[in-house]
Order: C-alpha cells, then structure tokens, then sequence
C-alpha cells in the first residue's frame, strides 16, 4: 500500500516556522511592554513622593533644597511622559505582533485542514482500490463468467419460482 504524502508538506513547515516565531516576537513584544509599564510606575511613584514636602523638615524648605526639588520633579515630569509614550508605542507594537500572530497561526491552521482534507480523500481512494482489488480476486476465484452465471440462476429461480 503506498503511503500518505502531502504535496504542499514544504509550506505547511514554512507556515508553522513561521508561527512559532511569530509568537516569540509576540511574546517578547508584551515581555518589553510588561517592563516599561513597571519603569513608568516606579518613575511615577518617584515623582508622586517627591512631590510631597518633607516630613522631618515641615513646609519650610530652604530655597536651594526647594530648586533641587523643583528640578528633579520637573525631570520625573518628563520622564514619566517619556515612559508613558515609551508604553504606547510598545503597545502598538505589541498589538502588531499580536496580529501577525494571529494571521500565521491562521495560515498555519489552513495547511491543516487541508492536509487532513487530503488524507481522508487519499484514504478513501486507497479503501476504494482495496475494494476493487477484493472483488476482482472474489471474480478470479469464481471466474468472471461465474458473476455472470450467478446473476442468470438469479434470474431463472426467479421464473421457475412463476411457473410454480
């Protein structure tokens, strides 16, 4: 009996190559975003304390102390808008690879289906073959004229059976 080969067998590996990477560049991708979220909100907590007065010293700060402050708030400000931007780009990013993932994974089902359309259409054909290779040793074995005799007692039995 011959074996199953799947002619597009080549693409289906291309296409689930293509799949595997394409959810590691997805992965990686929500792995970036993931750790840009976590440096805005440390950015974020800096700026949320720094923005606090000082406890041991009350409301009255000395100007320089107040200056120094002003400044680094004024930098976490601009950090964390540049965090925040770094965030959403990463997230389109992450959306972009999210669908390429989906679209390869797509391809990558289609080769299956229609490997395993062509696998039943190749199983039926070879149950088919077996069938006629039965019959024709079931006719060898009786002897082709014997078909045809047995399908003339048929018949006769059936006139005989009239006559009666």
């Amino acid at each position: 009996m011959t074996r199953f080969k799947f002619r597009l067998a080549k693409l289906q590996k291309l296409a689930e190559r293509k799949a595997r990477e394409a959810a590691g560049q997805f992965s990686d991708a929500r792995r970036v975003l993931l750790e840009r979220e976590r440096v805005q909100e440390n950015i974020e907590q800096q700026r949320a304390k720094r923005g606090r007065p000082y406890p041991e010293t009350g409301d009255q700060l000395r100007v320089d102390v107040m200056t120094s402050l002003q400044t680094h708030l004024v930098k976490l400000t601009a950090d964390v808008k540049r965090a925040a931007a770094e965030v959403r780009a990463q997230a389109l990013t992450v959306e972009q690879k999210r669908q390429g993932f989906v679209g390869a994974k797509r391809e990558e089902r289609k080769f299956e289906l229609l490997r395993q359309r062509r696998f039943e259409e190749w199983q039926l054909q070879m149950n088919r073959r077996e069938q006629r290779m039965l019959d024709e040793v079931a006719g060898r074995r009786h002897g082709t004229a014997g078909v045809a005799k047995s399908a003339d007692i048929a018949q006769s039995h059936g006139k005989d059976r009239r006559n009666d």
